[in-house]
């Protein structure tokens, strides 16, 4: 082994070299905003097209420029996602047959001649996220750019031909059992969602007694309920119906002052999830903003987006206000318990509720007037309490059992990154 004089690279095999990405890849370009059009023989990739590891063929749009001959993908090229946070930096290794899609410019493209193989440089690019947005990448928060100068002068392993070939060989066959073990993980975890989802739908739409007399709820969607229970819209279970606002201005508007600015990406079912550093605004924007001030047990809902339904209670004691993108649902807790609303949302029938005004042609959002107008099942308050009760114990099982499938994924991802590394900076070896 020798030293490699690279710091992220470390030692490497005395038959290895180092050098320029530049010098490995004949061709590093990104590819140009494309003319999109509603049908064509030219289809377009962008970042989403490959960026949660698969290549989503589907939903590709379609161009007239097809003239620009060298941003059409080939086999064997490596993508690279060129733009924004959280996407910048992941790659993909096109070993497709489609020879019909040229790269938008948020696309990095990465092609070789036969002198290398451009897999064992997809796999070496594969563990360098972090490292690619910390030292390739430029911009704001929100317009962050890989840098082609910066990507081309880095300094990458070289081993010899022969070397490359068969570390690619070896990590396709390893990559693909962790993968298939992460897999089988993911299916596990959708089988408990849909396990604990259709258990929250059975409490609250039939209660805990199995041999309790059934009626017509009178809704499709709701079925069978119980003959003590009723339905009630929404509007007449509630004190405040609304979404807040985005305050105008720069981005340290969301960086002083104590006041929680709670969005989309903060509500889940399982609770609320803050950012490391989390979104503050100033006492003087929470004024302007009063109507759409949280208070401790309000039910807070996603209403815009791919997030949309996502329904979480607010259980903070610190002041907190919300955007446009999340509505706050303050029940009369008279009528109906906050856990009850959520559980409601959380169901096969409260998402049902959203996907039927979405199917009316409201795509964009739901409104605070379609959250009025839903029907739910309601329930006397002494079975509220044991129906909330049950389903805190039963969610928390599944949530727990969800949680440690989830660190084993982790486990494997960091596994599968190590290996890699090791392998691709030749710290262990390919036996014959």
């Amino acid at each position: 082994m020798k030293n490699s004089n690279i710091q992220w690279i470390g030692e490497i095999p005395d038959d290895w070299e180092v050098s320029k990405l530049k010098y490995i890849f004949d061709y590093i370009h990104r590819g140009q905003t494309p003319n999109y059009v509603e049908k064509s023989n030219c289809k377009v990739v962008n970042q989403s097209t490959f960026s949660k590891f698969f290549f989503d063929r589907d939903n590709q749009k379609f161009t007239t420029d097809c003239r620009y001959n060298d941003n059409f993908i080939r086999k064997k090229d490596v993508l690279m996602a060129s733009t924004g946070g959280g996407v910048l930096g992941k790659v993909f290794y096109y070993d497709l047959d489609y020879n019909d899609s040229i790269a938008d410019s948020h696309v990095t493209i990465l092609r070789a001649t036969n002198k290398i193989e451009s897999k064992f440089y997809y796999y070496t690019l594969s563990i360098l996220f972090d490292w690619i947005n910390n030292n390739l990448a430029e911009g704001s928060t929100n317009q962050t750019e890989l840098q082609r100068d910066l990507l081309g002068n880095s300094f990458f392993p070289l081993p010899p031909l022969a070397t490359q070939t068969s570390i690619a060989d070896y990590l396709d066959a390893k990559c693909s059992e962790i993968d298939g073990l992460i897999a089988d993980i993911n299916k596990q975890i959708e089988t408990l969602n849909e396990l604990k989802k259709s258990t929250i739908t059975e409490a609250v739409t039939k209660g805990l007694n199995k041999n309790a007399k059934l009626k017509d709820s009178g809704i499709q969607w709701i079925g069978m309920i119980p003959e003590g229970w009723s339905v009630s819209r929404v509007k007449y279970l509630t004190s405040k119906i609304g979404s807040g606002k985005t305050p105008k201005g720069d981005a340290s508007l969301y960086s002083e002052g104590e006041v929680l600015f709670l969005r989309s990406q903060n509500i889940y079912n399982t609770g609320l999830v803050l950012d490391e550093k989390n979104t503050v605004i100033t006492d003087d924007i929470d004024r302007e903003m009063s109507n759409s001030r949280v208070y401790k047990d309000d039910v807070l809902l996603n209403i815009t987006g791919g997030s949309i339904g996502r329904c979480c209670i607010y259980n903070r004691n610190q002041r907190a206000n919300v955007n446009q993108h999340v509505c706050i649902i303050r029940v009369n807790k008279e009528l109906i318990l906050p856990s009850i609303m959520h559980y409601f949302w959380i169901s096969n029938i409260g998402q049902t509720a959203i996907q039927l005004y979405q199917t009316g042609g409201n795509r964009e959002g739901m409104s605070a007037e379609a959250i009025k107008k839903t029907i739910i099942p309601i329930m006397d308050k002494a079975e509220q309490h044991s129906i909330a009760t049950y389903l805190d114990t039963k969610c928390t099982e599944f949530d727990s059992i969800i949680s440690d499938k989830q660190k084993q994924i982790s486990t494997l991802e960091t596994y599968k990154k190590s290996l890699i590394y090791e392998y691709v900076t030749g710290k262990k070896k390919v036996e014959s």
